[in-house]
C-alpha cells in the first residue's frame, strides 16, 4: 500500500486499472470477511472495489488431471 495520500492505489496498481482489467467480474467483498488485521487502504479497497470473482482451473476441479 502506498499510503492515506493514494487511497485509490494498491502497490504500483490503481483502482481504476483493476476495474478496467476484471470489470464486471470483480464483486465487493462483505466487510465482515475483511481482517482487522489489513491496512486501512487494503480494507477499503476489498469493501469497495473487491476481488475476481472467475472460475479457475484450481476451483473447476482440473488440478492433477493427467494430460489429454
Amino acid at each position: 500500500m502506498t499510503g492515506d495520500n493514494d487511497r485509490g492505489r494498491v502497490g504500483n496498481v490503481t483502482a481504476e486499472e483493476v476495474c478496467r482489467v476484471w470489470g464486471d467480474q470483480l464483486q465487493p467483498v462483505p466487510s465482515e470477511l475483511v481482517s482487522p488485521r489489513l491496512s486501512v487502504s487494503t480494507r477499503e479497497f476489498l469493501s469497495a472495489v473487491g476481488l475476481p470473482t472467475v472460475e479457475t482451473v484450481e476451483s473447476a476441479g482440473l488440478i492433477g488431471l493427467p494430460p489429454p
